[in-house]
């Protein structure tokens, strides 16, 4: 089947490369609106997966959705944030660069040696010492900045990382997998009953209901920050927080999820930040249905209007 019939059977599946969240959920709201209620939970959701792209120098964390169709066919939705630095243009190379100062820090300064130098021993000695000098610069800069007050962190955001608007996407790949990438951990949704939070209808998430929860810490969170608001915090807190409302089965595959080389920029949010996002997800999840239902009845009453028309003609 083409990716274009697929879109048009499954909704989910948007014929365009991307979209933004909030986008996403307003167009499931309209493709719902003129659809069973069935449709809306075809595609079932069997895995999500933390993506990294290892080869990048930015390190890039996304979070991969894995659906499948009544028939059984895989399709893959990928969730992820950039930061937009040229007016409403997403940044299609991944997440912002780290700061110029410390990634000079982190190739480490190239020593000049003078050729009387005595011996290799010596040399590699110092090579030796001005590393590991670097390295502990490059970690307490990285801390420092991670731990600063409200004010400096905005400060600092704005000189290095270009503090700007985020820019949270949506987007259908055909294959599962982007080239340079690969899986820290997964949570597999195959077992039934396995919801681990009361007032979740459901045993595993929707397309909609991942789309939820992103459009949520959107809202929490909209500017882009190097070290408080970048693409591990959205991903790892959009996968903490399904891993904690469905109690799936997890797979940790490596622990290098929310560090920019070996340097944490993210590491699990408190019991307290993700019950609070939970407690805003049931809210925006009643909200949607109610929404699709106005969607409905307003396509209703178009095609009775329509039908008195032309009875009256």
């Amino acid at each position: 089947m083409s990716s274009e019939a697929e879109s048009t059977r499954y909704p989910e599946l948007i014929d365009r490369s991307t979209m933004s969240s909030k986008g996403y959920l307003d167009f499931l709201i309209d493709i719902y609106g003129s659809r069973s209620k069935e449709d809306m939970t075809a595609l079932r959701v069997v895995k999500v997966s933390l993506m990294k792209n290892v080869k990048t120098k930015s390190r890039h964390e996304s979070l991969l959705v894995e659906l499948r169709d009544p028939n059984g066919g895989a399709h893959y939705l990928y969730f992820e944030r950039t930061r937009d630095v040229n007016d409403g243009e997403p940044r299609s190379s991944g997440p912002a660069q780290p700061p110029p100062d410390t990634e000079q820090l982190s190739a480490g300064p190239t020593p000049s040696y003078s050729p009387s130098v005595s011996s290799r021993k010596k040399n590699r000695r110092q090579k030796s010492l001005l590393r590991r000098q670097s390295e502990l610069l490059l970690n307490q800069t990285i801390s420092s900045l991670s731990t600063a007050s409200s004010s400096a962190s905005d400060s600092v955001s704005n000189s290095c990382a270009k503090d700007s608007t985020a820019s949270d996407t949506v987007t259908c790949v055909p294959d599962g997998r982007r080239l340079g990438e690969k899986c820290m951990c997964r949570l597999e949704f195959e077992r039934e009953g396995t919801g681990n939070v009361p007032g979740v209808p459901h045993e595993r998430p929707s397309v909609y209901d991942i789309a939820l929860i992103a459009e949520i810490l959107t809202k929490e969170a909209p500017r882009y920050h190097l070290f408080k608001s970048n693409c591990y915090h959205f991903a790892g807190l959009l996968y903490d927080t399904l891993n904690k409302l469905y109690n799936p089965s997890e797979t940790i595959l490596e622990k290098l999820n929310g560090k920019w080389k070996r340097f944490p920029l993210y590491a699990k949010d408190p019991a307290q930040t993700i019950a609070s996002i939970i407690d805003q997800y049931r809210d925006a999840r009643k909200e949607f249905h109610t929404k699709v239902r106005v969607t409905i009845f307003n396509n209703l009453l178009v095609v009775w209007t329509s039908m008195l028309t032309v009875a009256q003609d």
